[in-house]
C-alpha cells in the first residue's frame, strides 16, 4: 500500500491508563500534525470483526472494520506533515499481520507504558465507578500489557528495529527531557510548545465518558499523577483493598511491563527551541 503524499506517520501503541491522552493532548499542538484519537477502538468494540462482547447489545458497523480504519490512517491529508495516532495494542489483538504488515506498514511504531500497579488500578476505579457507558465491570483482558509486549516483540523481529518505548513516569517526572528524547526518535523536530496547551473540548473524546476528564482539563504534563482527579469525583483505592482478582491482574502485567521497560528512553537534554 502506498501513500499519496510524504507525510511522517507515527503510531503510540500503549495499554489502559497510561497517561496515553494526555500524550496525544500534547501532540495536538502541533502544526501540520493531525491526531487520531483510538481508531481501532471502533473495530475492537463495534465492527463487523469485533472481538469482545462488552458493546454486543450494539449492531456491528460495517463501516468500523479494520480495513476501514486502515484506509482512514493512510489517506492523503492536504498540508498534514505528520500523521499521529494514539491507540491501544489490545484492539489489533490476533489481527498484528494483517494491521503491522498492512495498513501500517509504513508507520513508524511507539510504545508508552506504565507501571500495571498505577495503571490497573486506575483502570479498575474507572470501570467501577462507570466513567464512561458500558464500564460497569473491570476485564483483565482489557489491561493491554501482555499484547502490548507481544506487539513489541511482533514489531521488533519483523523491523530488525527497536522501536521507541516511552514510560509515563518518567514522562511525568522530565516530560521535556523525555518528549525532547521522544521526537528525536521518530525525526521530528522538536517544539516547546507541547509541553503545555490550553484546557478545551476535544470532540473525539466525547463518546469516552469521563474517561479523559484529567487530560480534557489539563494544562500540560505537569509533575502529577493523572490517575487522581477530582474531576472525577474518587481517588485511588489502598492496594491493600483491591480484589485478588486485580491484584492477580497486576501481578502477571508486571513481568510484561519489566520486558518494555527495560527498552525505554531516557531523557534528553539540548537548547533546541522553537
Amino acid at each position: 500500500m502506498q501513500y499519496l503524499s510524504m507525510s511522517k506517520r507515527v503510531v503510540l501503541w500503549t495499554a489502559s491508563r497510561c497517561v496515553s491522552t494526555a500524550f496525544e493532548r500534547s501532540m495536538m499542538e502541533l502544526e501540520s500534525c493531525k491526531v487520531f484519537h483510538e481508531p481501532f477502538y471502533h473495530s475492537f468494540y463495534y465492527g463487523p470483526e469485533r472481538q469482545s462482547e462488552r458493546f454486543k447489545h450494539h449492531s456491528p458497523d460495517e463501516k468500523k472494520s479494520y480495513g476501514a480504519i486502515e484506509k482512514a490512517l493512510v489517506a492523503d491529508y492536504d498540508g498534514i506533515e505528520l500523521v499521529f495516532s494514539k491507540d491501544m495494542a489490545y484492539y489489533i489483538r490476533n489481527r498484528f499481520e494483517e494491521v503491522i504488515q498492512g495498513g501500517l506498514c509504513q508507520f513508524q511504531h511507539t510504545f508508552l507504558i506504565r507501571s500495571p500497579s498505577k495503571a490497573i488500578r486506575s483502570f479498575y476505579e474507572g470501570c467501577i465507578n462507570k466513567l464512561g457507558p458500558g464500564w460497569e465491570i473491570f476485564d483483565p483482558d482489557e489491561s493491554g500489557f501482555k499484547e502490548l509486549l507481544e506487539l513489541y516483540k511482533f514489531i521488533v523481529a519483523r523491523k530488525e528495529k527497536y522501536p521507541i518505548v516511552v514510560d509515563a513516569d518518567d514522562l511525568l517526572q522530565d516530560p521535556e527531557g523525555i518528549m525532547r528524547a521522544y521526537f528525536e526518535g521518530i525525526g521530528v523536530k522538536f517544539d516547546k510548545r507541547i509541553l503545555e496547551w490550553e484546557a478545551r473540548p476535544v470532540p473525539a473524546w466525547d463518546a469516552c465518558g469521563g474517561w479523559h476528564d484529567n487530560a480534557l482539563y489539563s494544562t500540560g504534563f505537569g509533575r502529577k499523577d493523572f490517575n487522581k482527579s477530582k474531576i472525577n469525583g474518587y481517588e485511588m483505592t489502598d492496594e491493600e483493598s483491591l480484589p485478588d482478582s486485580i491484584m492477580e491482574a497486576i501481578e502477571t502485567s508486571m513481568l510484561y511491563y519489566k520486558e518494555l521497560h527495560k527498552n525505554r528512553i531516557t531523557a534528553k537534554r539540548g537548547a533546541e527551541e522553537k
